[in-house]
């Protein structure tokens, strides 16, 4: 869930580049309902875990907080 999150709100990043200024209120109204419906996830220890023990992954999306959030409950 974390990295697909990850990948969703780096294709909706807005960028300072000649575009329609309809699409860039667009990607930011998309930017922050993901981020607030998605939130749980970067604190949800269970999702930590299961996002630190896929190889694919691995802590390439959590920073050293979160990490050891995630040791210390489980």
């Amino acid at each position: 869930m974390v990295p697909m999150v990850a990948m969703l709100l780096g294709k909706v990043e807005t960028r300072p580049e000649p575009t329609y200024c309809g699409l860039q209120q667009l990607k930011a109204a998309l930017r922050d309902a993901i981020q607030r419906r998605f939130a749980f996830a970067r604190t949800t220890p269970a999702i930590i875990v299961a996002t630190l023990l896929d190889p694919r992954f691995k802590d390439g999306y959590f920073n050293s907080q979160e990490k050891s959030s995630a040791e210390i409950t489980n």
